[in-house]
């Protein structure tokens, strides 16, 4: 496999978020679950005296809301829903977590970017959002990292892109495979395979996952077990 540019390098990353954290453990205390105001009980103070709704809905930190059957909590920025689509300079965490820590997992979505605006999207963090696998997407690039390391690669420029990625934290260190299409399976060619490209990621240490937008969209997310069994 060949990439336009690559580089690998230690990385020790840390995304902040404005997050109440929990002094409990991963699996004994969710941190997220009993934050902000939830997206039904905030529909009423947004209609007011009026029958018609704001297209899109805007939701504040701290406030949760529903997406792709889940609920999400948004830890920073302001974050627009309309329909399916979310948008905004913002950052928001699934609160119910992936389980357990060493499961398989398989994510799509796609994304529309502006000039400058890239999508971080994040999983089996901590309740501090770190120690986890992080994949930046932007127009012409990606950026893939982990506790131990990290890989850079360039791609062709487009406006619209969609992604599928599996994360097997079962392994040591943490497989992950990523796809320049939804619905990827076994045959499906691989943008990025870390174990054929030899990147030592380290291994993820939590269970929860999440996104970070600035001047994008993010469109059709799905969660799913892994494509890839071994």
């Amino acid at each position: 496999m060949k990439f336009l540019s690559t580089q690998i390098k230690p990385l020790r990353f840390f995304l902040l978020f404005t997050i109440a954290l929990s002094a409990c453990g991963e699996e004994k205390q969710n941190p997220f679950r009993g934050n902000g105001s939830s997206d039904s009980s905030l529909k009423q103070k947004r209609e007011g005296s009026s029958s018609r709704q704001s297209s899109p809905k805007i939701f504040q930190q701290n406030e949760r809301l529903r997406y792709g059957g889940r609920e999400i909590l948004v830890t920073s920025g302001e974050l627009l829903k309309e329909e399916e689509i979310l948008s905004g300079s913002t950052s928001f965490v699934f609160i119910q977590p992936l389980a357990p820590v060493t499961s398989n997992q398989h994510f799509s979505f796609s994304a529309e970017f502006e000039e400058g605006g890239f999508i971080e999207f994040f999983a089996f963090v901590t309740q501090g959002v770190d120690k986890g696998i992080t994949l930046r997407l932007e127009e012409t690039s990606f950026t893939l990292a982990g506790p131990g390391g990290s890989l850079r690669t360039t791609h062709s420029a487009s406006l619209k892109k969609s992604f599928s990625i599996d994360v097997h934290n079962s392994e040591d260190p943490t497989h992950v495979i990523v796809w320049d299409r939804p619905g990827a399976s076994r045959s499906t060619p691989a943008i990025l395979d870390t174990a054929e490209d030899s990147v030592d990621l380290g291994i993820a240490e939590g269970v929860y996952y999440g996104f970070r937008l600035t001047k994008a969209k993010l469109l059709n997310f799905r969660n799913s077990n892994a494509k890839i069994t071994h």
